[in-house]
């Protein structure tokens, strides 16, 4: 089922490009205390994995799609007290993942990845969810992953996110400013808000050339958003 999920969703994505989910974290309450996890729901539709600190990459190039999951190291005596990690072997089972590698080995390993399948491309188009509930919600694994990926690896070209209607004028400008400062040039989805971003992202509808802006139709197969 998982697997089926994650090829419907490959199959839509362009040549050269990355799709990145993120498992999430548990915020701390008091001291070392956490609060309970809740996975986030994109990440376990595409995989069935609802431990945290997971990232699951889906890689589309060369008409193939890759699929790579990357995950915290087993400690038995850490897991005495805070209860055990999923092992590789487990996750494989449940996600039907093949190719497994550790969380820290993730940013080398996707650049890797970049430098050796998109080289000769002018341009690699990345996809991940940026979306925040509230204005001043602290960033996710999403933005800080992102953000170290734009930062060593420039050739990254469109950026694909949500962001909160009700953002300031000044945050999406220095949302705007991040990216362009790490990858000028790259093209930002009018999700950005505030009325700015490259192209805008009509949902439920196809603009057919009717809209005077560049446009990218947000579609999903049922009527609505929700799994």
């Amino acid at each position: 089922m998982y697997k089926q999920r994650r090829h419907a969703l490959a199959t839509l994505l362009p040549e050269n490009s990355i799709a990145l989910f993120f498992s999430g974290k548990a915020p701390y309450k008091v001291g070392d205390e956490k609060y309970p996890f809740s996975v986030d729901r994109s990440f376990y539709y595409l995989s069935g994995l609802d431990k945290e600190n997971m990232i699951l990459a889906i890689i589309r190039t060369q008409g193939k799609i890759k699929e790579q999951l990357f995950l915290e190291h087993y400690d038995e005596e850490q897991a005495k007290w805070v209860g055990g990690k999923l092992l590789p072997e487990e996750a494989a089972d449940i996600s039907e993942i093949e190719e497994i590698f550790w969380l820290e080995e993730a940013m080398d390993m996707l650049g890797l990845q970049i430098s050796r399948f998109f080289d000769h491309e002018s341009c690699v188009d990345i996809y991940a969810d940026f979306t925040r509930q509230e204005a001043y919600q602290a960033d996710s694994e999403a933005h800080r992953f992102t953000r170290e990926l734009l930062r060593q690896y420039p050739n990254i070209s469109i950026l694909w996110f949500d962001t909160p209607g009700y953002c300031s004028p000044e945050q999406s400008q220095r949302m705007i400013d991040t990216i362009q400062k790490y990858r000028p040039g790259c093209l930002i989805n009018d999700r950005v808000g505030n009325g700015l971003g490259d192209f805008i992202t009509p949902e439920q509808t196809v603009s057919g050339g009717l809209d005077p802006d560049p446009w990218e139709s947000c579609i999903t197969i049922g009527s609505s958003w929700g799994y």
